[in-house]
């Protein structure tokens, strides 16, 4: 995953909760890339995640992941991943 400034981190928040993002633990990535595997990972648009994924941020409320590409956040609330299985990735 790409690494992100502290300072960054300490600033950024998702658009839809307004809730402090983190970074998804290597942990948490494999349950999602599972799902995405699965089939049953989809956007809040409903759309199913089909790209790999390399990175995340995920909201305090566990419901709502952001990519991170190349080092760049994706705070798009159209292309947010929804979690299904919250406490499954609780941090």
């Amino acid at each position: 995953m790409d690494t992100l400034p502290s300072w960054v981190l300490s600033i950024v928040r998702c658009p839809t909760t307004k809730l402090p993002l983190r970074p998804a633990n290597e942990t948490t990535l494999e349950q999602l890339r599972e799902e995405q595997q699965q089939g049953r990972l989809q956007t809040l648009q409903g759309e199913f995640v089909s790209r790999p994924i390399c990175g995340l941020l995920i909201n305090e409320a566990s419901t709502l992941a952001y990519r991170i590409d190349d080092g760049r956040i994706d705070l798009q609330a159209t292309t947010a991943i929804r979690i299904l299985h919250p406490v499954a990735v609780r941090q």
